[in-house]
């Protein structure tokens, strides 16, 4: 059964404030079921628009590819209400959240949705890997590759040739680089008929010892000369000075200038996993035998050639007698999650700043009037996102910016307002707003602004809200302290609380008739633990909730 989160579901509407009309989401968070991997489900919300202007819907994006939106451009006509589709879909065994935003003409900004979602593995096998990223992930699926057992070189080449490699019990051997076929029952027919043992990870590196050189997940057998020609240089394109070559693959310098070895096509994806496997297996990378470089070609080859019904048949007859399977061959999508296998030295980790609307028009409004836009920045990276500086490229008293938000979770945004207040008429007016982060892709972001004034001068105040609203408060995380901020449209009987997720509450901030403005409200959490709390604003039927984080 689809549903929406248990909290959100309370609430009937969600109101969001636009000028001259009244635009609402019918939930703030989309909650998908558990899904198995690679299975597609779908939840939708409607967008009511409860003004006398039509709302212009002209994008919804997700900013994760786990997530899709059907119906991407359309329109909601006054007191009228739109469906809109979201389609959840991922092929890892994580949790993903998202903030669609919806940009539109008429609701002053772009209105953010959070949507989250969860996969999991059908079997059981690989559970200990759900939700895990680099070097959890790889810790994990060490310990499921730990502790094989081990055959000795001797017997390990005795599987290999007589059943590992010859599936289909017809005495047929091939060699992995040039393809030359011989017919041998065993290994001292192969080796009497010119062929050998090939190890991926040179054994020199790791002086010939097991359980290294008996691993069968990264031996294969191929001709003599072959195996020669490998000797121990690093796989890698060869662009140049070919020294040897045979079947598709050669020896021969790299785009780097440095000699390597290249597999045949139908070997590469092949020999990139198993070469990811034994950094996984054995992580100490002996003889610091993998770089950079050779692991950057290798992540090429991984995904230009998938895992073939060959090389899964392979990995379920090693396991048959080592009892151990290469995960990165049942799951090659692995590979997504771990930034690199030649280091356990954690990766950076960082934010990606994603601003919406791109460019703010506020169209034409009286001279002295003012209008209010909100600006929403969201972290779609996975780590924190700082902004030291929003203002505006070109100081002037047209625009402003109201609000200065510095922290940004991954996953999660914040919105600033941005005020325009043109003081004299029939005047077209521009600006930019100039953003600064830590994001290191994009440091500094600018959103152009422009506006217009008429003829008419306004002598009423152009700042009062047009609906209730409650925003997500800042900062969030925070210890111990917190604003939340609020607009009251009408004058109200108005109650801020905040309860914990047992619906017990936790505190008062206010309770009081409020006339119409924008208000703020400061939390001092100092007496809670840490956790997640639920911060909800009563105005008369006006009912919403948020969450919030205390982190100590």
């Amino acid at each position: 059964m689809k549903t929406a989160n248990s909290l959100v579901l309370l609430l009937a509407f969600v109101h969001l404030c636009a000028r001259a009309q009244n635009i609402s989401l019918s939930t703030t968070q989309l909650e998908f079921d558990t899904l198995i991997v690679n299975v597609r489900d779908s939840l939708s919300f409607c967008i009511r628009n409860n003004g006398t202007d039509t709302l212009h819907v002209h994008d919804v994006n997700p900013g994760k590819a786990a997530f899709s939106v059907r119906d991407t451009t359309f329109t909601v006509l006054p007191n009228d209400s739109a469906t809109v589709w979201v389609y959840f879909q991922t092929n890892q065994n994580v949790t993903w959240t998202d903030v669609l935003l919806i940009e539109n003409t008429g609701a002053n900004g772009t209105i953010p949705l959070r949507v989250r979602g969860t996969a999991r593995f059908s079997g059981t096998y690989y559970n200990s890997t759900q939700g895990l990223w680099e070097n959890d992930l790889k810790n994990a699926l060490l310990n499921l590759v730990n502790n094989h057992t081990v055959l000795g070189y001797n017997i390990a080449r005795d599987r290999m040739f007589e059943t590992i490699d010859d599936p289909a019990g017809i005495d047929t051997i091939e060699c992995v680089y040039t393809g030359r076929r011989i017919r041998a029952v065993n290994r001292t027919e192969a080796q009497n008929q010119g062929f050998n043992t090939e190890h991926s990870w040179p054994q020199s590196t790791f002086g010939s010892l097991d359980p290294m050189q008996s691993d069968i997940n990264h031996l294969f057998p191929v001709d003599e000369e072959a195996n020669s020609a490998r000797s121990n240089y690093p796989f890698a394109p060869v662009v140049s000075n070919i020294m040897w070559q045979n079947g598709g693959s050669k020896l021969g310098f790299n785009p780097n200038g440095l000699i390597s070895f290249e597999p045949r096509d139908v070997h590469k994806g092949d020999v990139a996993r198993v070469m990811f496997y034994f950094l996984l297996r054995y992580p100490n990378n002996y003889g610091n035998f993998m770089d950079a470089i050779q692991e950057f070609y290798l992540r090429q080859w991984y995904n230009s050639d998938p895992v073939s019904a060959k090389e899964l048949q392979r990995t379920t007859a090693i396991a048959l007698f080592q009892g151990k399977r290469n995960p990165l061959v049942d799951h090659p999508e692995f590979v997504e999650r771990i930034s690199y296998f030649r280091s356990t030295t954690p990766p950076p980790v960082n934010p990606t700043i994603i601003m919406s609307p791109a460019a703010i028009d506020f169209g034409t409004i009286s001279s002295g009037d003012s209008i209010q836009w909100q600006l929403t920045a969201v972290d779609n990276g996975r780590g924190i996102l700082n902004i030291s500086s929003i203002a505006l490229q070109n100081p002037s008293p047209n625009f402003v910016v109201v609000d200065q938000p510095t922290t940004i979770p991954p996953d999660s945004f914040v919105q600033t307002r941005i005020r325009f207040k043109p003081d004299q008429p029939n005047q077209t007016f521009t600006n930019a707003i100039v953003i600064q982060s830590n994001d290191p892709a994009r440091p500094t972001v600018t959103v152009p602004l422009s506006g217009n004034s008429s003829g008419a001068t306004s002598t009423t105040h152009g700042n009062q809200p047009y609906a209730f609203v409650l925003h997500q408060n800042y900062p969030n995380p925070f210890n111990p302290r917190t604003t939340i901020r609020f607009e009251v449209s009408s004058s109200e009987f108005v109650e801020l609380k905040i309860v914990d997720l047992l619906g017990q509450e936790v505190a008062d901030l206010v309770k009081e008739v409020k006339p119409p403005g924008e208000y703020t409200a400061t939390w001092d959490a100092s007496g809670v633990g840490s956790g997640v709390y639920i911060y909800q604003l009563r105005a008369g039927n006006f009912v919403d909730t948020k969450r919030l984080i205390v982190l100590k």
